[in-house]
């Protein structure tokens, strides 16, 4: 009930107003149960100031300096040097090293076990050997879990709730999402119901300093590299390993009287660093690997999703190795790259460069350019300049130049060599004539340019948890952007797909429980193609009484799941397109043209003798049509 008080958790069946010596017949060594009172070690060695209940004949709480035994840190792992393996001289040869573990100090008023080597209780044998979890108190070990069990839900809390919750000073903002970063339990506020037999339905308050980092990364409706189920609390037996530092005294804290003899301390904290190792829930999902720190900075290596993701704490730069080997790469401000030897890119498709400002290549030597064509587009101009040599073109079949109007000079000699010149002669109706093919959208050249949404970097997320968006425009195939990313692998356009289909499933059954919801995704996630999704949605709407749908909404799910694997196909086939297309026109072309010249002849719409024996034995003629075609025959018969 409102007032339910959740015990300590253990019995001291001594009684502590009696002499220690008038309890015990012989020696005891504990353990015991001790009150963490000071945490200050002048010798810096760990060491706990604890009262012990049993011992001082108190309550752990009114106690002074005297009462108070400090016992020294026994820690699961540590080593030294032999001290007798030192040198003499401390300036000279081998020096004294230590290892281990050290994981210290629990805040004052933390339970502790306190033992007394060989039962002698003095300060000298007494040592902590572990920390007492608070019942109940677990939810953000070590992972800082998430839930949906929140003040924040603004659809299931009441008005007293929400008064509770206000007391408190805990914040409701609309995120997007319902699953958030929480507190533990604030045990002084208990809603109606909320007893240890509804343990499962207790509302936490949401944790707003990591809900609002998240926020700001783009990342609060990403229950993968954002928010995470990791957390002792999620189920038992625990599949969740690891543990997290208490954080940094925050530095605007309240001050407490709870030291001894009630002297103040800083009790507030700033969010620790954790580490994390997750074997998955019961479904077995969430197997990962995370290592986040107090900033945000991350390493994550979830096995379920497939994917590595090294990410800093402000959003604005990220590394992502997704399943299928996509590498996503992210930087708000710039990426430097140096190389010491060579530096080496080699793509099996295609290589594309976009820049809203300069592409500049500079070599100390040469700039060596090879390809079966190259082609250079200027909007406004080309301009080719050597400052200290020459400029030479070489053809083997010929140099074809157009202008509006064109300007030939030279400061020396200008001279003009040809087996024969001719000056304003031919036809400009020649099919072909001039460079008019020669255009940014033509497909030899493909210069496509793409609507594409970019992510504010300021300020990636608005209220709601809607990224902001920006238009931009770029001739690159998956435009990487700030979180909220819109990942282009075909994991994640299952994951968008599917997040899709639900909203059209919570749309058309409002009154759906959230852990029907989590059921259905599970059920989609496990299916390896969208169309295995869409085949599955329907399968649920036809056979589970919960779920009900339109036919136009099935119908839209279905289609939509046929557009992304086609996408997805295309893409996976483009670059066999790209080796065959620029060909394809080219040879055609070709054929064409000489076919017609054949025709002409054969017609009796002679050419002239001269012009059809050049025509035969040249190399540009019909041999090297009909290689053209071969060629060109060969690589449709391999597509």
């Amino acid at each position: 009930m409102a007032n339910y008080k959740i015990s300590g958790g253990f019995t001291d069946t001594q009684d502590n107003l009696k002499n220690f010596s008038d309890k015990h017949s012989v020696k005891d060594p504990g353990p015991f149960i001790g009150v963490v009172k000071n945490t200050v070690d002048p010798l810096k060695m760990g060491r706990l100031g604890v009262v012990i209940p049993a011992l001082s004949r108190t309550d752990g709480h009114d106690i002074n300096a005297e009462q108070v035994i400090w016992c020294q840190y026994l820690s699961p792992f540590y080593g030294a040097k032999p001290f007798k393996a030192n040198t003499v001289d401390g300036d000279a040869g081998p020096q004294q090293r230590s290892y281990g573990m050290w994981a210290i100090p629990p805040d004052v008023d933390t339970n502790v076990l306190v033992i007394f080597a060989k039962g002698e209780t003095t300060q000298r044998n007494a040592f902590w050997i572990g920390c007492i979890q608070e019942p109940l108190t677990n939810q953000q070990i070590p992972g800082m879990g998430s839930s949906e069990n929140t003040y924040n839900n603004t659809n299931a809390i009441s008005g007293r709730e929400r008064g509770i919750s206000a007391n408190a000073g805990v914040k409701v903002k609309n995120y997007g999402t319902n699953f958030l970063p929480v507190e533990e339990k604030n045990k002084k506020a208990y809603s109606q119901g909320e007893s240890i037999e509804a343990i499962n339905k207790w509302k936490f308050p949401v944790n707003d300093v990591l809900a609002e980092q998240l926020f700001q990364e783009g990342l609060i409706k990403d229950d993968i590299r954002g928010t995470t189920s990791s957390s002792a609390r999620r189920e038992t037996p625990s599949q969740v390993f690891g543990w997290n530092t208490p954080g940094g005294i925050s530095e605007d804290s309240r001050v407490r009287n709870i030291g001894l003899d009630d002297t103040p301390i800083r009790v507030d904290r700033d969010l620790g660093h954790c580490f994390v190792l997750d074997d998955g829930d019961k479904k077995g999902n969430n197997r990962l690997a995370r290592i986040r720190t107090a900033s945000g900075h991350q390493l994550l290596m979830h096995d379920t999703e497939g994917v590595v993701y090294l990410a800093n704490g402000s959003g604005k730069a990220f590394i992502e190795m997704a399943s299928d080997g996509t590498v996503s790469v992210f930087s708000a401000s710039g990426i430097n790259i140096r190389s010491g030897g060579d530096f080496n890119i080699h793509s099996d498709r295609d290589i594309n460069f976009h820049a809203k400002q300069r592409i500049r290549m500079v070599s100390d030597i040469n700039i060596a350019s090879s390809s079966p064509r190259i082609f250079n587009m200027g909007e406004a101009g080309i301009f080719n300049s050597s400052q200290k040599g020459i400029i030479q073109s070489f053809a083997r079949d010929g140099i074809m130049s157009h202008a509006g109007a064109q300007l030939h000079s030279a400061k020396g000699a200008h001279h003009l060599k040809g087996g024969r010149i001719d000056l304003n002669s031919g036809s400009r109706s020649n099919e072909g004539w001039g460079c008019s093919w020669l255009t940014p959208d033509h497909q030899n050249v493909a210069i496509i340019v793409t609507d594409a949404k970019d992510i504010d970097i300021e300020k990636p997320i608005k209220e709601g948890g809607e990224p902001n968006t920006l238009d931009v425009r770029t001739t690159v195939s998956d435009f990487v952007t700030h979180e909220p990313y819109a990942r282009q692998s075909s994991q994640e356009r299952k994951k968008k797909y599917i997040s899709g289909v639900l909203e059209k499933i919570k749309e058309n059954n409002p009154d759906i429980s959230s852990a029907k919801l989590k059921e259905i995704k599970e059920t989609l996630m496990a299916n390896k193609t969208i169309s295995g999704v869409a085949s599955q949605v329907k399968k649920l709407v036809s056979l589970n009484d919960e779920v009900n749908l339109k036919v136009a909404d099935i119908t839209e799910i279905v289609d939509a799941a046929k557009n992304i694997e086609s996408i997805i196909k295309q893409e996976s086939l483009s670059f066999v397109q790209g080796i065959t297309s620029g060909n394809i026109v080219e040879n055609v072309a070709q054929i064409k043209q000489y076919a017609n010249i054949a025709e002409n002849f054969f017609l009796g719409k002679k050419i002239g003798v001269d012009k059809f024996d050049n025509f035969i034995r040249s190399e540009s003629g019909l041999s090297s049509a009909i290689k053209g075609a071969g060629e060109f025959i060969g690589k449709l018969k391999w597509w």
